[in-house]
């Protein structure tokens, strides 16, 4: 999630020009996005372990960005991405300034006091709070598919706190997961016009380097202990392993994945990070959850499921109805007892009934055309 150098708008190619390299099948499409999702997952691990041999949140977050932002623009050069209008630019870039800025801080702060399981659990109900938004702010409607959605997240968020709380995590820490993820969903529901007009990999670019920017600046007046630059080699490997594959490559390889299979099923793919993290901190740091907030963490991932999820065409149905030729005899009866929309009304009937309609209208009009003919 993140982005570098401002290109001359009248040197590249557009945009539709020359992008991406060429979308994967959907198989290896959605295998990358199923990757992205580990290499995310990542991230959250190795940034503990980096805290706890004497990185500070400010200094990871700057050396982070940065990195990510010039890699980023290095890829936008040798795709001759088109820069956005100056308004759009300045708007991500800003918004990576503050918005983004904040809720990383808030992110990686409740690392410091959360395990990256539980932390992730948290983060991954920004798709309902986006919906809520969206809904306040009129853009979608509270249909039943979204309002059980929320209500599933909700509960999973409950059952999560409550495990937590039971379990002796800091309370603090799962403010800050929440609070992060609340910050999230602002900042996708502010972009969501400029997304539409701008290459992803400028969008983040720009986004990367407004945070760089931010955080760069908090460390060199001292804020949150200041811009610590003299790590341990250890520290500095982990922190470019953090830019490199657990940002830069998972956000390519999304995009990708986007391309390849829809956002949809890129999101639900996406949702693996969850469990993911929650494996690699039982193994790499020692923290395994509780059963509740397995639980609560299931609910968050069935939530993001059932916002994504979209109704199978009634064509594809019939075909998982009778997949084989030895159902070809049922088939015609399957399909006449499914319900089909009619084009006058758009009211359920059954297709037998359509057939009879269809064919008692084209009679009476030949009826009708042999008596005017014999007048």
């Amino acid at each position: 999630m993140n982005r570098v150098d401002t290109l001359n708008s009248s040197g590249p190619a557009p945009m539709s020009s020359f992008a991406l390299p060429r979308a994967p099948s959907g198989a290896r499409g959605a295998l990358l996005a199923l990757v992205a999702a580990v290499l995310f997952a990542c991230v959250g691990v190795l940034s503990t372990l980096a805290f706890d041999a004497g990185a500070n949140v400010v200094s990871l977050l700057s050396v982070r960005y940065l990195i990510c932002a010039v890699l980023l623009w290095a890829v936008a050069r040798v795709l001759r991405l088109r820069m956005p209008p100056l308004g759009d630019a300045v708007l991500v870039f800003g918004l990576g300034m503050v918005l983004f800025a904040a809720q990383s801080t808030l992110y990686f702060s409740a690392l410091t006091r959360v395990h990256p399981g539980v932390a992730d659990m948290l983060m991954f109900v920004y798709p309902a709070l986006v919906t809520v938004g969206a809904i306040a702010l009129r853009r979608e409607r509270a249909d039943r598919r979204r309002v059980a959605a929320l209500v599933t997240a909700v509960a999973g968020i409950g059952v999560v706190l409550v495990a937590s709380a039971s379990a002796g995590v800091d309370p603090l820490g799962a403010a800050f997961a929440l609070a992060a993820a609340l910050g999230y969903a602002c900042y996708l529901l502010v972009t969501e016009g400029v997304v539409r007009r701008t290459h992803p990999i400028v969008l983040t670019a720009l986004l990367t380097s407004g945070a760089g920017s931010a955080f760069t600046a908090a460390g060199l007046t001292g804020v949150g202990g200041g811009l610590d630059l003299r790590l341990s080699p250890v520290v500095w490997l982990l922190i470019v392993v953090i830019a490199i594959a657990g940002t830069v490559l998972p956000y390519l390889g999304f995009t990708l994945a986007t391309r390849a299979v829809g956002p949809s099923t890129a999101s639900i793919v996406a949702t693996a990070q969850v469990p993911c993290s929650t494996a690699l901190s039982a193994v790499v740091l020692g923290v395994a959850p509780t059963g509740a907030q397995l639980v609560g963490g299931g609910l968050v991932i069935c939530a993001v499921g059932i916002l994504q999820a979209q109704v199978v065409p009634v064509r594809w149905r019939r075909r998982l109805l009778a997949p084989t030729r030895a159902a070809t005899a049922i088939r015609g009866r399957v399909e006449r007892a499914l319900p089909e929309r009619r084009p006058d009304r758009g009211l359920p009937v059954r297709r037998g009934a359509a057939r009879v309609r269809r064919t008692a209208r084209a009679t009476a009009k030949v009826a009708s055309r042999n008596a005017r003919s014999r007048r």
